[in-house]
Parts: C-alpha cells; structure tokens; sequence
C-alpha cells in the first residue's frame, strides 16, 4: 500500500523535488531557496509560492482544493 502523503512530507522536509500528478495534470515541486518553496502545474502554468516547507504543505492548493483533502488522488510520478 502506498503511503504518498508520508513519501511527500518527507521527500520535502529533506529538501527534494517531486513530480507528481493529480487529476490528469503534472505538477512539480520544488524550491528555489531556503524561503521559497514552490509547487508548479505544467499543463496550466500556474506557480504557488510558499515561504517554507511547512506552508507548502499546509496551504498548497490542487483544482481548489487543500493538498492535505486528496492525497489518496496524487501519484508520485518521482522524487530527484
């Protein structure tokens, strides 16, 4: 059984990137310091910023809805 939501907690508290999909479209998450956490949706172009890796995993919205509500539909496409 996967468990994606602890795989993704913890790819992020170690400062990994993912990509992952949910609902048919690709996203990719990452950072580009130690304030700036990002998740990006390649079909859609939209970029949400965060300034920790706590916030991203908190506050992170997919299609509207709270990253935290759909972890059972997110699959973990890769951790870099």
């Amino acid at each position: 059984m996967k468990d994606t939501k602890r795989d993704f907690y913890e790819a992020v508290n170690y400062g990994r990137e993912i990509e992952f999909s949910y609902n048919g479209k690709h996203y990719f998450e990452s950072r580009d310091s130690d304030h700036d956490w990002y998740i990006y949706c390649e079909e859609t172009k939209e970029k949400q910023q965060f300034p920790s890796a706590n916030k991203l995993l908190l506050k992170a919205m997919l299609e509207g809805k709270n990253i935290n509500d759909i972890w059972e539909d997110i699959n973990i496409v890769c951790i870099l």
